[in-house]
C-alpha cells in the first residue's frame, strides 16, 4: 500500500536519516518555498517597492526628464504614517501577566516575580525598541521576526538573547499558514568565515576544510588549511522543523551549507526540558517551538506570510501626491512671468545685458510701453489642488494617521473634535496594535520557556516597586511554576493618556474612593495601578492609615526561602545556604503552617522526608551562628569593667565641669565688681 503523501511530507525532516539522506530530503522542500515566497508570490519586488515609498526614493527606475529627476517633488507621506504607527503602538513595552499555576499565596508571589522579571529583562535589553524595528518591517516587508536564544558566554551564568532576524533571511515552508507552527523554517547565516564555522561546529572541523577547498593533510590523514582558505566566507542554513515518531511531536535543528552538501551539525530542540518526572516534563509551552517570534497584520488565514500591506494600499495615492506636488512646485517655478522685447526698439545686446536689477536702465527708441510686454503664467486649475489634498486624505484614511495623531495642529475649531479624530485614528490603529500584542504573548511565552530550561542558577533584575525604589528580583527556574498561564495586558503598549487619568483619579477622589498614595503618583504622570491594587490601598487606607503608611515598605517574601521551598516542592534537595537569616526562616514557618505547604504533600507525600532533612541542616547552621554570636559576646567581667570606666570618666568630667547640684547645669562665671 502507497503511503499517504501527507505522511511523507511531514515526515522528510527526522534525525534518525543520515547526514546523506536529510540532505537529500530538506534540500527541495527549502529551495521550492524560497522560490515560491520570493518570486510566486513576489516578496522580492513587493519589498523594494514599499521599501522605495518608504524611503522615499518613489522615482527610482521611472521614466522621467534629467530635471525632472533632480527636482522631482517627493512627499514623505507614507515615510510618517509608517513611522507614527510604529511610535503609537510601541509607546511602551507590553506588560506581561502570568496567572499562578495553584491557588496559594506562594504561587501567587511566584507568579508575579515571574511577570516583573520577564518586564525587568525586556527592559533591560531594550525590546521596546526591537519590536518598533519589527513593526516597521511588518509593515514594509510583510513580516518580521524576533529570536530568542542562550548566550553561554554572556555574565556569569550566561543569559537569553533577543534579536531582530530580517524577513529576508527567513525562508519558511510554503504551505505554513497563519498562527501556525511551520514544517520548518530556516535561517539563512550569511559570511561566516570557514574559521568561525569551525569553532562553532568542532565536531565538524573535516566536512568545513573539504568545503574551504583543501586538500592538504597532515601525518594522521586529516585535512589542515591555510589562513587564507578559513577566510573565506561561507552562507549556513540554520534550520528549525518537526516531525513525527511513531506518532509522537519531534522537534529538531540542524545547520547545513547553502548548497546541501554538508550538515555541521543536528539535534533535538535545545530549548525543551525532555526530562521527565512522573510521565511528565517541566515546560511552559505545549510543544517544542522554533525560537522565532513572527508578526502578522492583513492576513485572511491562508498565508504565513501576510498577503498585502497598508504601504501597497496606500502607493497608488502617494504617486498621485507626488505628481500633484510636483505639477504645483512647477507652476510656481515659472511664477516669474515670461518678457517679449521689441528688438525695433532695443536692441539684442542690451537685452542679453539685462539681468532685472532694480537699479538698471535701458534706453529705447519710441513708446517705452511698446518696448517689452510681460506675458502671465497659466494658472492651475482648482482640481489640481484639490486632487492633492484629496490623495493625502486617503494615504491619513488608510493607515489612520491624520494631523492630530501625529502630534500635529489639526485647524479643528475645538478640542472635542481633536478627541473624536484621535479616538477613530486609535480605533484604525488598533488592528495592527492587537496583532503586535500577539506577538508579545507568543514571546513572553517563548522567554518563559527559556528562563525554564537555562536558568538553572539565580539570575537577578531590577524592578520599580511599588514605592517607586528598586527591587531586586531573582529569576530561576525552579521558581517558575509548571502550569502558568502567560497573557499581555490589553492596551498597555499604547499611550497612556495622562490627561485622562487624572480626571479619572481626580472624580474618585471626590467620591471619596481612592486612596493618598494612587492620587499622589497620577498627578505626578504615573500610570493607574491595576483596580485590583487600587482596592487594596484603599481598603488600607480605610481601615489602617498606619499600615497604610508603611505599605510600600512591607515585603514578607524572602526570595531565598522561596527558592528552596520549590526545589523541595520538585522533590530535590536544596544546597543549604551558609546563612540563615530571620527573615528566611520566618518566611519558611510560615509556609510550612499554612496551605501551600499541605498542597504540595497531597501532590507528592515523599517530599516530607526532604523537608525534614532539609531543615536538620538548616538548624545546624542556625546552631553554629548562634555559638559564633556567644563567642563574640563580652563576658559579664569584660561588662562590668567597661561600666567601671565609664563611671570613672563621667566623675572626671564632672570634677572638670563641675555642675550646679540645683540645676545640674555649669555654674555661670562669677564676676568681679568693677
Amino acid at each position: 500500500m502507497k503511503p499517504d503523501s501527507t505522511n511523507e511530507s511531514t515526515g522528510i525532516f527526522d534525525l534518525k536519516l543520515t547526514d546523506e539522506q536529510l540532505l537529500t530530503l530538506v534540500k527541495e522542500p527549502i529551495n521550492t518555498s524560497k522560490d515560491y515566497w520570493d518570486n510566486t508570490f513576489g516578496l522580492i519586488k513587493i519589498r523594494k517597492d514599499n521599501m522605495d515609498m518608504w524611503l522615499p526614493n518613489h522615482n527610482k527606475d521611472k521614466s522621467v526628464y534629467d530635471y525632472q529627476e533632480e527636482n522631482m517633488y517627493q512627499e514623505p507621506r507614507i515615510f510618517i504614517s509608517v513611522e507614527t504607527i510604529c511610535s503609537v503602538v510601541n509607546a511602551r513595552i507590553s506588560m506581561p501577566s502570568v496567572a499562578p499555576g495553584q491557588d496559594t499565596v506562594t504561587s501567587n508571589q511566584l507568579a508575579e516575580d515571574v511577570s516583573r522579571a520577564m518586564f525587568a529583562y525586556s527592559t533591560k535589553y531594550q525590546i521596546q525598541d526591537i519590536f518598533r524595528i519589527c513593526t516597521r518591517n511588518l509593515m514594509i516587508k510583510r513580516a518580521a521576526f524576533i529570536k530568542l536564544r542562550f548566550d553561554k558566554s554572556i555574565g556569569k551564568h550566561g543569559e537569553i538573547v533577543t534579536e531582530i532576524v530580517l524577513p529576508e533571511d527567513i525562508i519558511v515552508d510554503k504551505d505554513a499558514k497563519w498562527n501556525e507552527t511551520p514544517r520548518f523554517i530556516a535561517q539563512v547565516i550569511k559570511d561566516k568565515s570557514f574559521e568561525e564555522l569551525a569553532a562553532l561546529f568542532p565536531e565538524a572541523t573535516q566536512k568545513i576544510y573539504e568545503l574551504a577547498g583543501t586538500s592538504r593533510r597532515n601525518g594522521k590523514g586529516e585535512l589542515v588549511a591555510y589562513k587564507t582558505q578559513l577566510s573565506k566566507k561561507q552562507t549556513i542554513y540554520e534550520v528549525w522543523f518537526k516531525y513525527f515518531d511513531e506518532g509522537v511531536y519531534k522537534a529538531g535543528l540542524m545547520w547545513v551549507d547553502n548548497n546541501f552538501q554538508k550538515v555541521l551539525g543536528k539535534m533535538d530542540n535545545p530549548n525543551w526540558n525532555y526530562e521527565e518526572k512522573d510521565g511528565i516534563t517541566s515546560n511552559i509551552l505545549d510543544n517544542p517551538e522554533p525560537p522565532f517570534i513572527s508578526f502578522n497584520y492583513l492576513n485572511d488565514g491562508s498565508s504565513y506570510i501576510d498577503i498585502t500591506s497598508t504601504i501597497e494600499q496606500a502607493s497608488t495615492m502617494q504617486k498621485i501626491v507626488d505628481k500633484r506636488g510636483f505639477q504645483i512646485m512647477d507652476s510656481a517655478d515659472q511664477a516669474g512671468s515670461g518678457k517679449i522685447f521689441n528688438t525695433n526698439m532695443i536692441t539684442k545686446e542690451d537685452i542679453a545685458r539685462l539681468t532685472g536689477s532694480p537699479d538698471e536702465s535701458v534706453g529705447v527708441k519710441g513708446n517705452v510701453s511698446d518696448a517689452m510686454m510681460r506675458v502671465p503664467p497659466a494658472m492651475l486649475p482648482n482640481y489640481v489642488f484639490e486632487d492633492k489634498i484629496d490623495a493625502r486624505q486617503q494615504i491619513d484614511d488608510i493607515f489612520g494617521t491624520h494631523d492630530i495623531s501625529r502630534g500635529k495642529d489639526s485647524g479643528n475649531k475645538t478640542l472635542g473634535q481633536d478627541k473624536l479624530q484621535v479616538n477613530q485614528d486609535y480605533t484604525r490603529i488598533d488592528e495592527i496594535s492587537r496583532s503586535v500584542l500577539r506577538s508579545a504573548v507568543k514571546y513572553y511565552k517563548y522567554l518563559a520557556q527559556l528562563m525554564k530550561v537555562y536558568y538553572t542558577d539565580e539570575h537577578w533584575f531590577k524592578a520599580t516597586g511599588e514605592d517607586g525604589q528598586f527591587d531586586f528580583i531573582m529569576m530561576k527556574n525552579d521558581l517558575i511554576e509548571d502550569g502558568i498561564d502567560i497573557t499581555v495586558e490589553e492596551g498597555s503598549n499604547m499611550p497612556m493618556n495622562k490627561g485622562q487619568q487624572q480626571e479619572f483619579a481626580t472624580g474618585l477622589a471626590q467620591l471619596g474612593m481612592i486612596d493618598p498614595l494612587t492620587l499622589y503618583e497620577v498627578g505626578s504622570g504615573m500610570q493607574l495601578p491595576s483596580p485590583k491594587k487600587m482596592l487594596e490601598r484603599l481598603m488600607t487606607f480605610q481601615s489602617d492609615p498606619m499600615a497604610f503608611a508603611g505599605l510600600a515598605k512591607t515585603d514578607e517574601v524572602n526570595r531565598h526561602a522561596m527558592a528552596d521551598i520549590m526545589i523541595l516542592n520538585n522533590g530535590e534537595l536544596p544546597k543549604i545556604r551558609n546563612e540563615i537569616t530571620p527573615e528566611y526562616l520566618t518566611f519558611f514557618t510560615n509556609y510550612m503552617l499554612g496551605i501551600g505547604y499541605k498542597e504540595a504533600l497531597k501532590r507528592k507525600p515523599e517530599v516530607e522526608q526532604l523537608y525534614m532533612a532539609y531543615l536538620q541542616g538548616v538548624q545546624a547552621i542556625v546552631a553554629e551562628q548562634l555559638a559564633q554570636l556567644e563567642t563574640q559576646m563580652p563576658t559579664q567581667k569584660e561588662i562590668d569593667v567597661q561600666n567601671q570606666k565609664a563611671v570613672q570618666t563621667a566623675e572626671m568630667g564632672n570634677t572638670i565641669n563641675p555642675t550646679d547640684p540645683t540645676t545640674g547645669q555649669p555654674p555661670k562665671p562669677t564676676t568681679t565688681p568693677q
